[in-house]
C-alpha cells in the first residue's frame, strides 16, 4: 500500500479527510500549536481498515501527521493539557463556517473532548510518514 498524502481545501474535502483520520490515536504531547507560523501539527497513529475475505489485508496503524494552516487561534476543550501522555482518539473533523471562507476546524475526540482551530480558510493536510504495523484490534463504536 502507498502512503496517504491528502489535502483538504473545502468542506467536502475535509469530510473525506475526516474519514481517513477516524479512530486515529494520539497523545496530548503529539499536538503542536505553532502560533507564529499560524499552524497546528498533530502526529498520530491512524487506523486503516484492511480488506476482508480470502485475499484480504490486515487492519493497520500508520504513523501520520495532520497539519492545519492559516490558523489564527487554537484551543482545546475537555483535555488536560498537563497530562502529556493521555491518549486521545479522533472521531471526526468538521468545519463550522463563520464569515466564509473563514471558520472553525473542529477535531472531535472520543469522550467529549475537542480541538478547535479558528482558520481564515480550510487548508488541511494529512501525510503518512511511513511506519506501519498490524493493528491489534479494530475500533468498535456503540450505536
Amino acid at each position: 500500500m502507498t502512503e496517504a498524502k491528502i489535502a483538504a481545501l473545502d468542506a467536502e474535502d475535509l469530510a473525506i479527510l475526516s474519514a481517513q483520520v477516524q479512530d486515529a490515536v494520539l497523545t496530548v504531547a503529539d499536538i503542536a500549536w505553532q502560533k507564529s507560523a499560524g499552524r497546528v501539527v498533530i502526529a498520530m497513529n491512524r487506523f486503516v481498515r484492511g480488506k476482508r475475505g480470502l485475499f484480504g489485508t490486515p487492519d493497520e496503524r500508520r504513523r501520520a501527521v495532520l497539519q492545519i494552516d492559516k490558523v489564527s487561534a487554537f484551543r482545546s476543550i475537555g483535555i488536560a493539557k498537563r497530562q502529556a501522555e493521555d491518549v486521545l482518539a479522533i472521531m471526526a473533523l468538521r468545519f463550522v463556517p463563520s464569515e466564509l471562507p473563514a471558520g472553525s476546524i473542529e477535531i472531535v475526540l472520543a469522550g467529549g473532548g475537542m480541538l478547535k482551530a479558528e482558520a481564515e480558510c480550510i487548508e488541511v493536510r494529512l501525510t503518512d510518514l511511513g511506519p506501519r504495523w498490524q493493528a491489534s484490534s479494530r475500533p468498535a463504536h456503540g450505536v
